[in-house]
């Protein structure tokens, strides 16, 4: 029931997000895309992923009515959100200060820490790997500047 809310905030959040992309002004001077291709496509994807997880649980069959001590209670849940938007706050603080490559693998770190324990090489690669490609994304391909943050480059 929890992945059918979160899936109708998002299509709902992402479709807000399309509409505001479409009212920002178009440039005739500049790229021929202009402003507004990389707001659509964030929104879309956005659009996409939401739907694919709404099928995914109408798809998915009522699990059996059996006690799963693996999975920890609703409670746990909504304190888990909390702590990670805590942690995506602290995130947002660093990132001038520390720089996108630095803070985004400490951010990862303590994501991948708690949602994955025990996988310290996984956790380490998507630590290192995640924002090295993302950085690389930005500023080589994209040509958008991060925050370098104490980092020389």
């Amino acid at each position: 029931m929890t992945d059918r809310w979160l899936a109708g905030f998002v299509l709902a959040l992402s479709s807000i997000y399309i509409f505001a992309t479409s009212r920002l002004p178009s440039l005739d001077i500049g790229d021929p895309l202009g402003p507004k291709a990389f707001p659509f496509l964030i929104g879309g994807l956005g659009c996409i992923t939401a739907i694919w997880l709404i099928i995914e649980t109408l798809r998915k069959r009522p699990a059996v009515a059996t006690p799963d001590v693996a999975h920890p209670p609703e409670q746990h849940h909504a304190l888990a959100v909390i702590a990670v938007m805590a942690w995506m706050f602290v995130f947002y603080f660093l990132i001038e200060r520390l720089g996108f490559l630095l803070s985004c693998a400490l951010f990862l770190a303590g994501l991948t820490g708690y949602f994955n324990r025990g996988r310290w090489l996984m956790n380490a690669a998507v630590c290192l790997g995640f924002p090295l490609g993302v950085y690389f994304a930005f500023s080589e391909i994209l040509g958008i500047s991060l925050p370098r943050g104490v980092l020389p480059f």
